[in-house]
């Protein structure tokens, strides 16, 4: 019964990130608002934070990366978007490398802690989904 909770939460996440980025994120890029910048460090880094805060478990947010590349490749109206769907695969690996370590308990963090490793991941994450999609 466990397993299945874990999966419900990683699609459920997974699609909610992969959702935000379809309908959201092709809003503000229309309107010309730097919509990586708000899709990465709000919704998509945000939606994996609090599922790592419920769940707690390692190689979820892997699974809910990919889901929400996978929503955003198949995309009915903005078109292929086969850049951005690679980079949200990645966010969500680079987010669980960052936080895969058992030593990295939210429990066990100070508060000092757990802000300067959100900075750390929330930067990491999008410069590399930035660097993804410039490199294909």
């Amino acid at each position: 019964m466990k397993g299945m909770r874990i999966l419900a939460g990683i699609v459920l996440f997974g699609s909610l990130w992969g959702l935000m980025e379809c309908g959201l994120g092709d809003y503000l890029h229309n309107q010309g608002i730097w919509a990586g910048a708000i899709m990465t460090g709000f919704v998509g880094f945000g939606l994996m934070a609090i599922s790592r805060k419920i769940y707690g478990i390692r190689g979820m947010q892997l699974g809910m990366g990919l889901i929400a590349g996978l929503l955003k490749y198949i995309h009915p109206v903005g078109g292929c978007m086969l850049c951005s769907a690679i980079a949200i695969a990645f966010e969500g690996a680079i987010f669980e490398m960052i936080w895969y370590s058992p030593k990295l308990s939210m429990d066990k963090m100070s508060a000092i802690m757990k802000i300067s490793m959100g900075v750390i991941s929330g930067y990491v994450i999008y410069s590399t989904g930035y660097i993804i999609t410039q490199i294909l």
